[in-house]
């Protein structure tokens, strides 16, 4: 069969959902899709779950299994994803996600009608077993055709006016291959870095308000999570490394018309992780030191650079500045600022 759609599902001990996860992508109004998987060497019974499909389901021809030789992690899933698909268009689905019925129908008539290189659909959050209320991120209709168009609409101001995810967005696979962008070797935050590097590139999207996506959160996890006692140093390492790659790519970006906003929401970010890190600083094993908080706070462009930006000059100055500072000065002023930011939150909801 001609495929025209590859749904790709990076496979990682996913063994409590993926049956739920991949009968979604089989029930498909559309039917020339490929069901990529690839098996990133998990340890429960996720794979043999696919086995069963390929034999006893209906469209278990289309189910195709890549395996890695051991663990690599979804960044590099995502990139055996990239080489493997074969689809003219690639959607990403996340092993313990759904899709609505009509999902690629949607977004495969819509690109292709419209000769697209990405797009975009609106998205459902919900809880797991319903136990709380889901909400619905719908975005509005909008085309964009023409050379940083979106990345301008991405970055049209400080707040998120694109997410940075990789799911519910259907790529032209030829146009994504061209571009030679691939997902960097990260445990986290590899959806930014590919948002980094691709959207500069796009000069044709299209956004549409069809919900096509169901994005499942997990309490148990998110509260693991949030109560650790400990936090490996790595962790807030690989962030640091992850901050530092961003604005790397800001400074390949100046002149764009976006460059100001871009480089300020770098900034922004950079500031509240290392806000967020000097109030768990007794948390990292072993200790963080200063010098790291001083990399994260390193500002990409010099003085003269930040004086010339038009849009948001005071801030950049000031996160400038505050990397000049003596260490117990820009953990006195970090502290009270994410003490701030916790009031402002509170109050607001």
């Amino acid at each position: 069969m001609k495929y025209f759609v590859t749904i790709a599902i990076p496979l990682y001990n996913a063994g409590k959902y993926i049956n739920e996860t991949m009968k979604s992508a089989l029930n498909q109004t559309f039917r020339e899709i490929e069901f990529l998987i690839i098996d990133d060497r998990g340890t429960d019974d996720s794979v043999k779950t696919i086995r069963q499909l390929q034999e006893n389901h209906l469209r278990g021809k289309d189910i195709r299994i890549v395996s890695h030789d051991c663990n690599l992690g979804v960044a590099v899933a995502r990139n055996t994803a990239i080489d493997e698909a074969q689809g003219d268009y690639l959607f990403f689905l996340d092993s313990d996600d759904l899709i609505t019925p009509d999902c690629i129908e949607i977004l495969y008539r819509t690109a292709n009608r419209e000769k697209m290189e990405l797009t975009y659909a609106s998205y459902r959050e919900e809880w797991e077993n319903k136990k709380k209320r889901g909400t619905d991120f719908i975005l509005s209709d909008m085309r964009f055709d023409g050379e940083d168009q979106l990345a301008q609409f991405a970055n049209q101001n400080l707040y998120r006016t694109l997410r940075s995810f990789t799911w519910n967005v259907l790529y032209d696979l030829s146009f994504l291959r061209s571009t030679h962008v691939k997902f960097q070797p990260v445990t986290i935050w590899e959806d930014l870095l590919f948002y980094y590097d691709l959207i500069p590139l796009v000069k044709k999207a299209i956004l549409i308000k069809d919900i096509t996506y169901i994005y499942i959160k997990r309490e148990g996890s998110l509260s693991n999570y949030q109560s650790r006692t400990e936090i490996p140093r790595e962790e807030i390492r690989e962030h640091i490394q992850i901050r530092e790659y961003c604005k790397e790519r800001c400074k390949q970006l100046t002149g764009k018309p976006y460059f100001d906003n871009l480089v300020t929401k770098t900034m922004k970010l950079c500031v509240d992780t290392a806000a967020v890190a000097i109030e768990k600083r007794k948390m990292f094993v072993p200790r963080l030191e200063t010098s790291e908080i001083k990399k994260l706070l390193k500002h990409p462009l010099n003085y003269s650079d930040i004086r010339k930006l038009k849009n948001y000059r005071t801030f950049n100055t000031l996160t400038y500045i505050l990397n000049l500072l003596p260490g117990w000065m820009i953990t006195f002023l970090l502290a009270r600022y994410i003490c701030a930011l916790k009031t402002y939150r509170k109050h607001k909801n």
